[in-house]
Formats: C-alpha cells, structure tokens, sequence
C-alpha cells in the first residue's frame, strides 16, 4: 500500500507540474500554445487522484445463495437480484469479510481464481 501511494503521489506532483508549465507558457504569448481543454482535464484528474476514496471500506453487497458481487437493481419495482444465480436474498457486508465468506464456500480467494468474464 505504501509504494501505490507514494506513486500516486509521485503522479499528482507530475501533474500539477504539468499544469503549471502549460498555464504558464500559455500566458506568454499573445495566443495560447497548448489547449485550454487539454490543460482543465489535467485540473480533472488532479482532482480525481486528490480526492482517491478509500473502497476497502465501502460496504459489497452480495447473494447470499452463490455468494456472487453482480448485483442488479431495477427501478421499477425496487427490487435487487443476483445476475448468476437470480437469487433476491442478498446481504451487505465489509469487502474483507465478504472475502473469507468467498474463501470458506469454495476453498480460494476470489482475485486467485482465473475467470475470463
């Protein structure tokens, strides 16, 4: 975790560098060498890794039957369903207990298992 932050970091110094040059460059000059678009997509993505959430503690929801992620929601009716298996019997839960949930029913951890989909 320590080396994806100081990476990230490293990214964000980047590009508020990036910014910099190019907002300054674009001031020299009686016409603007660099797109004003270019330079407010880099201020995006600043913004962006600046304000990273952490998803570890996101609550998953989850089926309960199959022990799958994909859940759909539909609007009209409320009503929430396990694409996998069809289940309606789902559960919300912290992603790591979710993960020995997962470990326990079928003998792995879920990102050790190579599935195509």
């Amino acid at each position: 975790m320590g080396k994806n932050l100081e990476d990230m970091m490293k990214t964000l110094q980047q590009i508020i560098n990036e910014i910099e040059r190019r907002e300054n460059l674009n001031k020299l000059g009686p016409f603007p060498q660099y797109n004003r678009e270019v330079i407010e997509d880099f201020k995006i993505i600043k913004e962006m890794i600046s304000q990273k959430k952490d998803y570890d503690n996101v609550p998953v929801t989850y089926c309960k039957t199959c022990l799958s992620l994909k859940v759909k929601n539909i609007e009209n009716p409320n009503v929430a369903y396990c694409v996998d298996c069809g289940n309606t019997d789902l559960e919300e839960t912290h992603i790591l207990d979710w993960e020995k949930l997962y470990e326990a029913e079928y003998g792995e951890k879920f990102l050790n298992t190579n599935k195509d989909d």
